[in-house]
């Protein structure tokens, strides 16, 4: 199964003065092959920018800071799908880290994302790996997540 990763990124609550989110979309088989993800500004975004920013934009100029997260994760689909046409699934998340992650996007079975995204929200609610009273608990819900997504491809791979 090829994964997709989107990488989120922000120096919000960090640098003062900070207020964007930048995205990267990765390919977990080429780890060199990445994009970054831009916006054409509209009048109002560069309107809004250039008043809570000492940095000066214009209108139609590209950017990599986006608003929210949820602005990247529409525009991430886009792009996943124009420039991983060979991509089996879309997770939010980076290739390096504990899974599970938010699955965005799997085409070949879509009646799964909510179950496996479940399973990621109380992952995410123990804070996963970060503390050793949870280790037991990350554990299971990580094997709990693979099996959702193993089961598939072993069934895909049976297949063919």
């Amino acid at each position: 199964m090829k994964r997709v990763y989107l990488h989120i990124t922000s120096w919000i609550g960090v640098s003062v003065g900070a207020q964007h989110y930048y995205a990267q979309l990765q390919d977990d088989t080429d780890y060199d092959r990445r994009i970054d993800l831009t916006r054409i500004l509209t009048p109002a975004q560069a309107a809004r920018a250039n008043r809570d920013s000492f940095f000066r934009v214009k209108a139609g100029q590209e950017s990599k800071g986006f608003d929210s997260q949820d602005e990247i994760r529409t525009l991430a689909v886009k792009v996943w799908q124009e420039y991983f046409p060979d991509g089996d699934i879309l997770l939010e998340g980076d290739w390096g880290t504990a899974e599970p992650l938010r699955i965005l996007v799997w085409p070949k079975h879509p009646e799964l994302i909510d179950e496996a995204n479940r399973v990621w929200s109380q992952f995410e609610k123990i804070s996963g790996y970060q503390y050793e009273k949870n280790l037991d608990a990350a554990d299971r819900l990580t094997e709990m997540w693979e099996s959702i997504l193993d089961l598939k491809i072993s069934n895909e791979r049976g297949k063919g």
